[in-house]
């Protein structure tokens, strides 16, 4: 509109703003639309509200209800659900049930996808205590404090992808 009057004399002298910054400004605005989106997915219970659970208990569980546990990278999962869904066949996920297969997920015998991941999460029930750097992260966190290594001027994000 402001061209079309400066074409007709009604406007001069106009500016042009850098392309960086116009850029920037449609990249923030789309991340906006992203982030209303991601927030309306199931992304699974959050690190921090699941219960720190020791291997004794993880096994007991694991035998005794019906529930399908694996634990994958000191996170435990209930897969009950998916077994039967599971692209690898019944079977393959069924001979991870009460064991840590953290290797096997995560290129072992197969290098699962994002989307892998993204659904593993929506499965956690529990953190498997000394499992991995995930207990760390929750006591660490808790405290108000930023786990070793992690650069407090970037933005982190959990295994799903959710802010912390």
């Amino acid at each position: 509109m402001i061209w079309t009057w400066k074409q007709l004399g009604l406007a001069y002298d106009l500016k042009q703003f850098r392309y960086n910054e116009i850029e920037k400004g449609r990249l923030q605005q789309l991340q906006k639309k992203v982030d209303q989106q991601r927030a309306t997915l199931d992304w699974g219970i959050p690190l921090e509200q699941l219960r720190v659970v020791d291997w004794d208990e993880f096994a007991t569980k694991s035998r005794s209800t019906n529930m399908a546990l694996v634990a994958i990278g000191g996170i435990i999962h209930d897969v009950s659900d998916f077994i039967k869904e599971h692209p690898g066949g019944k079977a393959f996920i069924s001979s991870a049930i009460g064991k840590d297969a953290t290797a096997m997920f995560n290129g072992g015998v197969y290098q699962h996808s994002n989307a892998a991941h993204n659904l593993l999460s929506t499965m956690r029930v529990g953190i498997l205590r000394g499992g991995c750097e995930v207990e760390q992260w929750k006591y660490v966190t808790s405290k108000g404090k930023r786990p070793l290594g992690i650069d407090s001027e970037k933005p982190q994000i959990d295994p799903a992808g959710n802010p912390i």
